[in-house]
């Protein structure tokens, strides 16, 4: 039997997995960052955000987080606040709500930097640690044999 969070993380999980295929579809097309080097076989920026997340994060680091996160905020924006509300009840600002000093009636504060976090952290760098094409595989391979 189904309880009614499972209903709200499932529907919740469904909507940051259509979210992040979108965000990689997304940085696969950006081709022209290459802060890996134009010889370093990479393609596009996704590649090299999987390359730094399977083994070592460079110092450009922060530049390819802040394209994430910034492309990632534009997608609630299009949600209705029922899906909003899934998702940030499945992220760390969200798993604590409805403490026992809060009133029933009480609504969040929901906002979309905190929706795009959670979608990058648990969804978008998850896929990344995990994904993998011939570019990879030989930039790794050549870098850490």
């Amino acid at each position: 039997m189904r309880t009614d969070r499972d209903v709200v993380r499932v529907l919740a999980n469904d909507i940051c997995e259509q979210m992040c295929r979108k965000v990689i579809h997304y940085i696969q097309n950006m081709t022209y960052a290459g802060l890996s080097g134009d010889d370093s076989g990479l393609k596009n920026t996704w590649d090299e955000i999987c390359v730094q997340l399977q083994f070592e994060r460079s110092d450009y680091w922060d530049v390819y987080d802040h394209t994430v996160i910034q492309y990632t905020k534009l997608l609630p924006g299009s949600l209705k606040e029922h899906e909003k509300f899934a998702i940030w009840l499945q992220s760390w600002e969200g798993s604590g709500w409805r403490g026992e000093d809060e009133p029933e009636d009480e609504e969040p504060l929901i906002y979309d930097d905190e929706l795009a976090t959670h979608i990058a952290n648990e969804y978008v760098y998850s896929e990344a640690i995990n994904w993998s094409n011939s570019r990879i595989t030989a930039y790794l391979e050549n870098c850490y044999g």
